[in-house]
């Protein structure tokens, strides 16, 4: 059975001794979660009890948005256990996603979408070509992948109901989600209170015009002078794909990057394994993208998997939100080690120990390292190594480099005794910047787009709550004494103390 509501409007598609039917339904009473049951008189004269469970439809009543699943079965494909429903996310606002129906066993296929009928770049084979109206033809060799799969989700939008995937045009977002990567409002992006996060935002929005611009190419390329695609049409397809592109080795087809009928709807949840449901992957067998479950699930869970180990800021930037806790959310502190090599330098001459410790700085490219990040409560290794270096007492870096030690290796840091010194400095500079950061927030007082601001306002508090998490597991090493005086002078982080 599929649904979609609008105010207290449902239209649902029933099955009645093995004839499938749709009908529109006048209903008084929804629920808070888009259920309701109702008694309906069928048309072979029967009246059933059903329970609907609603998709909102923010294009309004239109029945064919919800045969996405049906569409799918008909191509060959399996939907089982799951329907599409609602939920609230971790901040309250409304959540489109699945959710299963019934039990599953660990290793149970959810979802199977057969390969024919997912969006790919390099379709076919780089001789196939793509086309946008009609009469508009080019080679997809060449073209960068994201370019190719915006160009087919543009094509099918045009084509309308006469397209085969009317079905999944229908179930994406109808409305251009505005994400920080498509603002030049430099007031908006002053808001995240984060000058690196900007810093790439700035650098995205670059990156959009210039597959925008490509577009255009290839339209004047085919000797069309009419504009075929409008900046606000071709944002929806960029950030449609940006945001629902999965990166799949599919068997004889190759790594493809697909966009997946039905599976695009699953939601985030972490590289938690207790709360993550499903993962997908390619069955060579059937030809499909499968989603089954890594673990047993109860009914009415939701169907989630992981995006990617990803911070905070591509979330926001590709997805539009932000994860409440992102175990690999990086805390960064500009620091830089420019200062520290060049006293290294100076004495290089003066003994063997000085110069092969700038020999291996120079090794490791130290002199690039500006930024000390924290993930998941861990530094960098960049950081580590040059800081290994820098910190090692003569008689140790000699004994090493004869036992042809590599400095290179992370894990022979972990028992160092310079490592709580650095962590009781670190802890200390992120107190710090953690108090600028609600500072300069205070400042900033006036309010722009809804949306963008509570997007702001997610990724100002999920930033914070990253630097206290990392302040504090930090500071479990530290003791009473204060943070070391060379450290923060050679991580030009005087500033802080």
């Amino acid at each position: 059975m599929g649904f979609i509501r609008e105010k207290h409007c449902f239209v649902g598609i029933f099955v009645v001794d093995g004839t499938r039917f749709q009908r529109r339904l006048n209903v008084s009473y929804p629920s808070w979660n888009g259920c309701v049951g109702v008694t309906k008189t069928c048309i072979n004269g029967s009246r059933k009890d059903v329970k609907l469970f609603g998709l909102e439809n923010t294009k309004g009543i239109d029945d064919e948005c919800f045969g996405l699943w049906n569409w799918i079965e008909r191509n060959g494909g399996i939907v089982n256990k799951v329907r599409i429903g609602w939920s609230k996310d971790a901040y309250g606002s409304d959540l489109r996603g699945l959710e299963l129906t019934q039990d599953v066993n660990v290793g149970e296929i959810v979802v199977q979408v057969p390969y024919s009928v997912v969006i790919s770049d390099s379709i076919g084979s780089e001789s196939i070509s793509t086309r946008i109206e009609s009469g508009l033809t080019w080679n997809t060799q060449g073209i960068p992948w994201n370019v190719q799969n915006i160009l087919q989700l543009l094509q099918y939008k045009h084509e309308g109901p006469k397209s085969e995937y009317k079905e999944y045009i229908n179930s994406l977002p109808f409305e251009t989600l505005q994400l920080p990567k498509d603002s030049d409002s430099e007031e908006e992006l002053n808001a995240f209170c984060d000058t690196l996060f900007q810093a790439e935002v700035e650098g995205l929005y670059f990156y959009s015009e210039q597959l925008y611009e490509s577009v255009q190419e290839l339209i004047q390329i085919q000797g069309k002078d009419q504009k075929v695609i409008d900046r606000k049409e071709f944002r929806w397809a960029m950030n449609s794909v940006h945001s629902r592109t999965f990166l799949v080795d599919c068997g004889v087809h190759g790594l493809r990057r697909l966009l997946v009928p039905l599976i695009d709807l699953c939601n985030h949840s972490g590289n938690n394994t207790k709360q993550v449901t499903t993962e997908f992957c390619f069955d060579n067998k059937s030809d499909s993208v499968v989603l089954r479950a890594v673990r047993d699930c109860f009914a009415q869970e939701l169907v989630t998997f992981s995006y990617g180990n990803h911070s905070n800021s591509h979330f926001a930037n590709y997805y539009g939100f932000v994860p409440q806790e992102n175990e690999w959310n990086v805390a960064r502190i500009r620091c830089s080690f420019q200062d520290a090599i060049s006293r290294v330098a100076l004495k290089k001459s003066e003994n063997l120990f000085e110069q092969q410790r700038y020999d291996e700085l120079m090794r490791i490219n130290a002199g690039f390292v500006d930024e000390l990040h924290v993930m998941r409560c861990r530094l960098s290794e960049d950081v580590v190594r040059a800081l290994r270096v820098l910190l090692i007492e003569e008689e140790e870096l000699e004994m090493q480099l004869n036992q042809d030690w590599n400095l290179l290796d992370p894990g022979l840091h972990s028992n160092s005794a310079w490592i709580p010194e650095l962590e009781r400095a670190v802890a200390s500079t992120l107190h710090a910047q953690l108090d600028a950061d609600i500072q300069r927030i205070k400042r900033i007082s006036k309010s722009f787009d809804t949306q963008s601001q509570t997007l702001a306002t997610q990724y100002r508090n999920a930033h914070h709550q990253t630097l206290m998490l990392a302040s504090e597991k930090l500071a479990m090493y530290a003791s009473a004494a204060e943070p070391v005086a060379p450290l923060l002078k050679f991580m030009n982080l005087e500033e802080y103390k």
